[in-house]
């Protein structure tokens, strides 16, 4: 996860408004905005990753439960927080993230 938000600041700084997670050409220089949406992305990239784990490690499938997205979230979550204490006076600087 810190690779994709050191790759935003980079691109933040370079005016690019190329998401790092999704490639898209949707960030609008908003960080809020911009955070929640590389988030996302991160959210459904692990998920996807997950679901391809699982499956070379089993040869099934997974059955994409309600509950395993919200492991999934979690581990997000989780990811987020240690980078957040890791950085915190970058975050110190956006309260309402």
């Amino acid at each position: 996860m810190s690779d994709y938000f050191d790759q935003y600041a980079i691109n933040r700084s370079n005016n690019t408004t190329n998401c790092p997670v999704c490639y898209d050409t949707c960030m609008t220089q908003q960080i809020e905005q911009d955070l929640r949406h590389l988030l996302m992305c991160y959210k459904e990239d692990l998920l996807l990753r997950t679901v391809t784990e699982y499956h070379l490690r089993y040869g099934d499938t997974p059955v994409v439960t309600p509950q395993f997205v919200d492991r999934v979230a979690e581990r997000v979550a989780h990811e987020l927080a240690r980078y957040c204490e890791s950085h915190q006076k970058l975050f110190d600087q956006f309260p309402d993230l």
